[in-house]
């Protein structure tokens, strides 16, 4: 199912002693097996399998624990990678407490969401390569707002209306010291930064 680049045995011991009591017919030592699997070269997921897993039961369900790291070289294609864990753990919690093995369907269920989000970011990458050969004359600048603080929810929330208004990207970040980013054409980051 994975070629050698694409999964990645943890401790290769655990693995062995595992595969020596099966072909035995014998039941495993206590032992957790962890292994790492790419997906698509954008994603690696790192699993452990603890001992117990798959339990079967519903009341006290035994889950593989599984992290998410995106790989460095694509972070450029556009995966929010926190908002893909987000999505994936919330799923993750649903299916989990069956007691029943979804180690399968996780991986699944990653790939068709890695593939969606291609094809996002490609029809994103689109859209914006045509808005900018319709203004090529225009500049694009990039302002970094330092504040105080931006701690109010309605001004958060006024500034990214205001920003949609003006066909800006960028984003708003509350703290001490508050961030704005804005970018977008030179004339209308300017008039976001003097509302009428």
């Amino acid at each position: 199912m994975f070629s050698e680049d694409e999964i990645k045995l943890g401790d290769k011991k655990s693995y062995l002693n595992i595969k020596r009591h099966a072909e035995l017919n014998v039941i495993p030592e206590k032992t957790d097996v962890d292994f790492v699997i790419k997906l698509r070269k954008k994603v690696e997921l790192s699993v452990v399998l603890p001992d117990g897993y798959p339990s079967w039961n519903t009341h006290h369900p035994v889950k593989p624990l599984i992290t998410l790291r995106l790989l460095s070289d694509n972070s450029i294609l556009g995966t929010n990678i926190r908002e893909l864990s987000s999505r994936f753990y919330h799923w993750f919690d649903k299916i989990a407490n069956t007691g029943e093995p979804i180690l399968l369907a996780s991986i699944d269920w990653l790939q068709n969401e890695l593939f969606n989000e291609l094809l996002v970011t490609n029809e994103s990458v689109t859209s914006l390569s045509t808005n900018s050969i319709l203004s090529n004359n225009e500049k694009i600048v990039c302002l970094w707002i330092i504040s105080h603080h931006i701690r109010s929810p309605i001004k958060r929330r006024l500034i990214l209306e205001w920003s949609k208004e003006l066909e800006l990207t960028g984003c708003c970040m509350p703290g001490r010291p508050g961030l704005v980013i804005v970018e977008g054409e030179e004339t209308k980051v300017s008039d976001s930064l003097c509302p009428r």
